[in-house]
């Protein structure tokens, strides 16, 4: 028998505090749940979980597993969008070409009239819900369709002197499966040659995967990170970009929108034997290759050519830059780690490596620190040579 509201409910918020798929199946067969009903109850946990990651209101949306996966995240849509207003100024209509769930859609119909364009039929209607959930219904016309026909319709046309913006998400997952090369996406990240005929401006997100070497177009490349996770790659395009005359590359960290824009003739970055402290930059700004940027914006150091970490015995106060207070450097053993950890009475201590092969599952078993000082070992390369740094927070 269907469980009833009420049951449905309570089995699914105990289900949301188990993070362990095959626990969460253990809880069902107990309850003598299978079948279709325990994948629905299954999927529904999935997408609160997970869905409220991205969207406040994710209780009250629908979603599917594709999706959710590629949806952005409400933050990071708003702060595009921000960031349209920011380059453009007054915008009269927006078209969002591959509207997906809704998660930009929704971010842009808070501020301007918006046309969705969506070619699954499943999908719109999810999209249609949610947009609903946030009250901007009267804000977008949904049309189903594929962008590469619509494109070229007489309704598209009779917009087109309206559309300021376009905002380009194409699938990544085209039949579920996970892609990364721009020829794979559905449509191909070649089409955005004949979106920029129809309008010039315009943003475009891909894979966060993608190589910078592969990307062949005028365009700005953006990597945002929100709560130190790389979320995003968005391509700018048009009055989007910083300068019509040349191409930047540039990271962002949201919340706290800290924009840094590679310096394309930087100095070159010493080498240094640890100083005081440890400077790891937010992985947007790893990935965007920023490293020597921000080394030389705050005067930093690097430990080693090929490692992204910095050093310095200046405090640097910047979202950007995660700051550690290094107490020790020491050999790569485990046993001089352990007496070192010891003798600085640290007993919580969490483990980073970058730049060398480790287990921290089994490093964690072989030290052991006593105390009850909060600590981090850094296992890494200086120069080259494997060594640990002992940190504080």
């Amino acid at each position: 028998m269907a469980l009833q509201s009420a049951s449905r409910e309570r089995l699914i918020k105990r289900l949301e505090t188990i993070r362990d798929v095959s626990k969460r199946r253990a809880v069902l067969d107990r309850e003598g749940i299978a079948g279709r009903e325990a994948e629905e109850l299954l999927d529904e946990v999935h997408f609160r979980t997970k869905g409220k990651e991205k969207f406040p209101r994710a209780k009250d949306m629908r979603f599917t597993r594709d999706g959710l996966a590629q949806a952005s995240s409400k933050a990071v849509a708003e702060y595009r969008t921000w960031k349209m207003r920011q380059r453009l100024g007054s915008i009269t209509r927006v078209l969002d070409a591959g509207a997906g769930i809704g998660g930009d859609t929704i971010a842009l119909a808070l501020r301007w009239p918006v046309i969705a364009i969506e070619n699954n039929a499943q999908t719109v209607e999810l999209l249609r819900h949610n947009i609903g959930v946030y009250g901007v219904e009267e804000n977008v016309e949904v049309v189903r369709a594929d962008i590469r026909e619509w494109l070229y319709t007489e309704e598209a046309k009779n917009y087109q002197k309206e559309i300021n913006c376009i905002f380009f998400d194409p699938s990544r997952r085209p039949g579920g499966k996970r892609v990364v090369q721009g020829d794979d996406y559905e449509p191909p990240l070649s089409f955005v040659e004949e979106l920029g005929k129809f309008c010039a401006n315009m943003g475009v997100k891909i894979s966060p995967l993608t190589a910078f070497s592969s990307i062949d177009f005028d365009c700005d490349i953006e990597v945002i990170s929100h709560k130190g996770t790389v979320r995003d790659l968005v391509l700018w395009f048009g009055q989007c970009k910083i300068s019509a005359d040349s191409t930047a590359v540039m990271a962002t960290k949201l919340p706290e929108r800290v924009t840094v824009v590679r310096q394309k003739a930087a100095r070159k970055i010493d080498l240094s034997v640890p100083l005081k402290y440890l400077y790891e930059p937010d992985p947007a700004f790893t990935k965007a290759q920023l490293v020597n940027t921000l080394a030389a914006m705050y005067g930093l150091k690097l430990l080693d050519k090929k490692i992204g970490y910095l050093t310095s015995d200046v405090r640097v106060d910047n979202p950007v830059l995660k700051r550690y207070e290094i107490c020790e450097v020491v050999p790569y053993d485990f046993g001089e780690m352990t007496r070192r950890l010891a003798s600085l009475k640290m007993g919580r201590v969490d483990f980073k490596a970058r730049g060398v092969s480790a287990d921290l599952g089994t490093i964690h078993k072989h030290i052991r620190g006593r105390g009850n000082r909060r600590g981090l070992v850094v296992l890494t390369k200086i120069a080259g040579k494997k060594q640990a740094l002992i940190c504080s927070y």
